[in-house]
């Protein structure tokens, strides 16, 4: 059974095992593949594409394209590393929810984290945003009105998310505990394809990455009512954050890490994840990472 402290001890023990490095003059490759589990527009896919374009940019490839492998809540993408090859040129970016929760709470999962991939770089670490959107009254300004709008109409209380079991759903039912509502989840092959729902009134409320919601915000159809950082996103900084809402311990960020097929260390590994270090947290990289709310 999944408890907090398994899942934080599996999730450190993974990032743990990602290298750190200096500037290294890696190996080029012919191509590099970039194995995204969610859609385009997405977080995983934007970030995918943006380091792809560095990297290709830098010499290290000289072509790097974006093969999104989308369903079962990323699963899909991380069982293709099992026959990818182990020289570095497959790279698959995913949530630490397919690595580190879902071997707890899938009975057949088809891949072994430890077993299967060879960690390569964090990419970036993102806060939690949940929104509302034009099913939910306009007065709903915050996560305690929205409590008294789901007892008032149970029928309606429908949620999204990309993944059954991935770390917004768990974060999005803990929301509805907290106020003693049951909330019915709805997985979907990505954040954006859920906020559409959203939007066109089909479910009530979406939880993801919170950079997701910002581009709608505008429309009018898209309210964010909390952020789950410990202190409110730059990003969206009207947006108060679940523990200002009186969510007390409610904090709660994910990172996406890179990650290869099983390739034994080697010094164009070490090379490698050097590269990958650098172009991950390079300062110009901000401009797509603000986008997403990284």
């Amino acid at each position: 059974m999944l408890n907090r402290r398994k899942m934080l001890t599996y999730s450190g023990a993974l990032g743990m095992n990602m290298l750190a490095g200096s500037a290294a003059q890696a190996q080029s490759f012919e191509a590099l593949r970039f194995i995204a589990g969610f859609p385009p527009g997405g977080t995983v896919d934007t970030v995918s594409r943006r380091v792809a374009e560095k990297l290709r940019a830098n010499g290290f490839a000289k072509s790097a394209v974006v093969d999104n492998r989308t369903g079962a809540g990323g699963q899909i993408a991380v069982q293709f590393m099992k026959t990818a090859p182990a020289d570095g040129s497959t790279l698959l970016l995913t949530p630490m929810s397919m690595l580190g929760i879902y071997p707890h709470i899938y009975k057949k999962l088809q891949y072994d984290p430890f077993k299967d991939l060879t960690a390569v770089s964090v990419g970036v670490v993102i806060d939690f945003g949940f929104a509302v959107g034009p099913l939910v009254p306009s007065n709903v300004t915050n996560i305690a009105e929205f409590w008294s709008w789901c007892k008032a109409n149970p029928n309606l209380c429908n949620i999204g998310s990309a993944g059954a079991g991935s770390l917004p759903h768990f974060v999005s039912m803990l929301i509805g505990k907290a106020g003693g509502i049951e909330l019915r989840h709805a997985a979907y092959r990505g954040t954006q394809a859920a906020i559409l729902e959203m939007m066109g009134g089909q479910i009530a409320a979406v939880s993801g990455p919170i950079g997701e919601f910002t581009q709608h915000v505008a429309s009018g159809k898209c309210r964010i009512l909390s952020c789950s950082g410990a202190k409110r996103s730059r990003f969206s900084p009207s947006t108060p954050t679940l523990t200002e809402q009186g969510l007390k311990d409610m904090v709660f960020n994910e990172w996406f890490g890179f990650f290869c097929a099983i390739w034994h260390f080697s010094r164009e590994r070490f090379q490698t994840e050097c590269r990958f270090e650098c172009c991950s947290h390079e300062p110009r990289s901000g401009g797509w990472a603000c986008r997403h709310g990284a």
